[in-house]
């Protein structure tokens, strides 16, 4: 619940007013997809459509919780009126009273929607550029970290009693769970993750150059990349970009900025394996 604490129900509590299930509300998952801001301009970045948008939120199991929110601000969606209520004591004369004061309850979208939707966009990107999913733009790594190891060993252990860190750390998914129980040396697997990341407001892909280097990272937008803009790409404005000498070691104090293409990683190798794609 956005803008409120410490609160009451009034009559009943059969809406839970701190997780949004569109089950319990008048208004349809896909209704409030195609009609809210957030979400229609989202897909118009993207180039996505609507079916998209909600096959790929289903994919991800991503819930209603995880999309909107309740608040008590105003918004075109009206949940219940006077569902909520906080109350304090006030001195009238020599005796104590209530006071209660009542809100109505709307919905809105979740304050961290962005992290839903930067996994719908992370998606999109694959199935736009699917180059960016072949080396070079990809490195091979372990599929789970060190603390995989530490899961229950017997199958009666419930899911709530796995250490919290392991499933943060590991991002597990239910069918990981059940190949690491199931399948030999699963825990042990490899995989081949893309170099990129992806911001759903779709100002933002980089490409990582070099983790030692600073992390230098190639600075890209979805609209270039479906423009073949590579001038875009070129005079993007960047700074805080670290500077190396002849030796490798970094100056300190000294930093580039200024256009993409000046930058002192503009020509490394992935840069100009990027710049094939734009060309051909």
């Amino acid at each position: 619940m956005q803008g409120l604490s410490n609160f009451k129900y009034t009559n009943n509590d059969n809406i839970n007013v701190y997780f949004v299930n569109c089950d319990e509300i008048p208004y349809r998952r896909r209704q409030l997809l195609s009609e809210i801001d957030t979400f229609t301009k989202f897909m118009e970045r993207f180039n996505c459509s609507f079916d998209e948008l909600c096959e790929i939120l289903d994919m991800y199991g991503i819930q209603d919780k995880d999309l909107f929110d309740y608040t008590i601000t105003k918004t075109n969606y009206l949940i219940a009126t006077d569902y909520i209520y906080t109350s304090r004591t006030e001195r009238v004369g020599l005796t104590w009273r209530e006071k209660k004061t009542y809100y109505n309850v709307y919905l809105t979208v979740n304050q961290f929607v962005s992290l839903s939707l930067n996994t719908v966009a992370t998606e999109i990107v694959k199935r736009r550029f699917p180059y960016l999913l072949l080396p070079p733009f990809t490195k091979v790594e372990k599929r789970f970290k060190e603390n995989i190891k530490d899961l229950p060993k017997t199958l009666r252990a419930k899911v709530g009693d796995i250490d919290h860190s392991i499933l943060f750390d590991n991002d597990l998914t239910i069918g990981d769970l059940i190949k690491l129980y199931t399948e030999e040396n699963y825990a042990n697997s490899e995989v081949e993750k893309p170099l990129y990341s992806v911001y759903s407001d779709g100002s933002d892909i980089f490409i990582t150059l070099d983790k030692d280097k600073g992390g230098w990272t190639l600075g890209v937008t979805f609209e270039a990349l479906s423009n073949k803009d590579w001038k875009a790409i070129e005079d993007r404005h960047v700074f805080s970009i670290c500077l190396y000498d002849e030796k490798g070691e970094q100056i300190k104090g000294k930093w580039f900025e200024g256009k993409q293409k000046d930058a002192p990683y503009f020509k490394h190798p992935l840069v100009e394996e990027l710049k094939k794609f734009f060309i051909s």
